[in-house]
């Protein structure tokens, strides 16, 4: 089961043809936590893998290597600590759903990273916010 957090954009139009559930996040403007919790309460308590949409170096094999990785909770290790993309295991669930409308998961994962698998990821760190950051790496 593929979940799509819409927020800003509306992405229901784009994605039609592929075989994910977009779901609504109504108040995405409140930040990462917000879209993590909506995603999170639609799935219900299994495991996720939590990925964005602007990591676009981070490849289907890497993505394999994160899901293969021991234990619970795996995560991309880049630029000094871990962050998303990141694996929570089912008994992680409400994790995401706790998380308050400000912070995504790296400030989570980052301070319990006694129990995650750190999954070497640098090319995780890059990730495009706008439209100037992608028009500045295609040049």
């Amino acid at each position: 089961r593929v979940l799509v957090i819409e927020g800003a954009v509306p992405l229901g139009p784009v994605l039609a043809d592929l075989p994910v559930e977009v779901v609504r996040c109504a108040n995405w403007q409140l930040g990462p936590g917000a879209s993590l919790r909506s995603g999170a309460q639609t799935a219900g308590d299994v495991a996720m893998l939590v990925l964005l949409a602007d990591q676009h170096q981070v490849t289907a094999g890497r993505l394999r290597e994160l899901l293969a990785a021991p234990g619970e909770l795996a995560a991309a290790q880049y630029g000094g600590g871990l962050g998303v993309p990141a694996r929570f295991g089912a008994r992680y669930s409400r994790v995401l759903r706790e998380l308050p409308d400000g912070a995504g998961a790296k400030a989570w994962l980052r301070s319990h990273a006694e129990l995650v698998t750190p999954v070497p990821m640098p090319e995780a760190e890059l990730d495009l916010d706008t439209p100037q950051q992608l028009r500045e790496l295609v040049v």
